[in-house]
């Protein structure tokens, strides 16, 4: 939806360098249908634009490949810079609270959301992409088999994971089963409500009708439950990062927090949290010296 307006009336072999340096520049101004904290309207961000680099190289690579162009263009243009969006986590006292405010004040289906993201790190399109079959009550696991998706012109659909590695099953804390469950039998009761009106979608957090969920839906409500109850403003991914970080500052395996965010690799997430183990090593080094060295005598 980025390329085609500016690029799709042109032959490949008539793609300048300079129309995608300008393409690049346009992106970079022209503003989006997304609104920031603040109410205004973004930039598309310097990953995105980023990721439209990516796509074009990939697609030129492949028509010089096949000689539909003499050379990639994207070769001759200075390459986006990749910017990673800064994280913002929470300690564990305001985890804690948001954790207790929302048991206290939110609707059963957003207590389900938004803990599943908190105490599980799930991705927004992995939770939307939930059905009641991925959910083991009695050994407290749940399976990501799939992640939702929105396609303009198309709604919200379904696709397996990217990676191999995002495809896991792991262990929850038991509170989010018993919210669950909640959750199960007040959707079955709307459910048989509407009877031939509901849309018949196995998937866990649907519309009032039983279609899938749109997947601006929940970080919309979270976004306005923070403001109405004075959390300081993240966005929702930034629960994952919470996640994260609160299991490294426990001391938990790298290897562990890797399986359970579904990254390729223990170094990913070496690479999004290393300033953690950082702060996670030093502790290390402060209980090795209580425990070994505190009594002993230099000579």
């Amino acid at each position: 939806m980025h390329i085609l307006p500016y690029l799709g009336g042109k032959r490949l072999d008539k793609i300048k360098p300079l129309d995608i340096d300008n393409l690049y520049n346009l992106l970079s101004t022209k503003l989006t249908n997304r609104k920031d904290a603040s109410g205004n309207f973004k930039t598309l961000s310097p990953t995105s634009i980023h990721r439209v680099h990516e796509i074009l190289s990939s697609m030129f690579n492949n028509a010089a490949r096949w000689d539909l162009v003499p050379y990639n263009p994207c070769t001759k243009v200075i390459k986006p810079k990749y910017r990673r969006t800064k994280m913002t986590c929470y300690d564990e006292e305001t985890s804690k609270r948001l954790i207790n405010t929302l048991l206290e004040k939110a609707p059963i289906k957003y207590k389900c959301f938004i803990i599943l993201a908190i105490l599980g790190g799930f991705r927004r399109g992995e939770i939307v992409g939930l059905h009641w079959n991925d959910i083991d009550f009695k050994n407290h696991k749940i399976t990501i088999n799939r992640s939702a998706y929105y396609l303009s012109g198309n709604g919200v659909n379904e696709k397996t994971p990217k990676t191999d590695s995002s495809v896991r099953t792991v262990v929850v804390p038991k509170i989010c089963f018993e919210l669950l469950k909640q959750w199960r039998a007040e959707q079955g009761k709307i459910r048989l409500a509407l009877g031939d009106e509901w849309h018949g979608s196995e998937n866990i957090f649907t519309t009032d009708d039983g279609n899938i969920m749109n997947l601006a839906t929940g970080p919309k409500w979270f976004s306005e439950f923070l403001k109405k109850n004075n959390f300081p403003h993240i966005r929702f991914h930034d629960l994952r990062h919470t996640f994260a970080t609160l299991l490294i500052s426990m001391n938990i395996d790298v290897q562990t927090v890797s399986h359970k965010l579904g990254h390729a690799s223990a170094t990913t997430t070496m690479n999004f949290y290393v300033h953690d183990l950082e702060s996670t090593d030093k502790a290390s080094a402060e209980l090795l010296e209580d425990m070994l060295v505190k009594d002993v005598k230099m000579v």
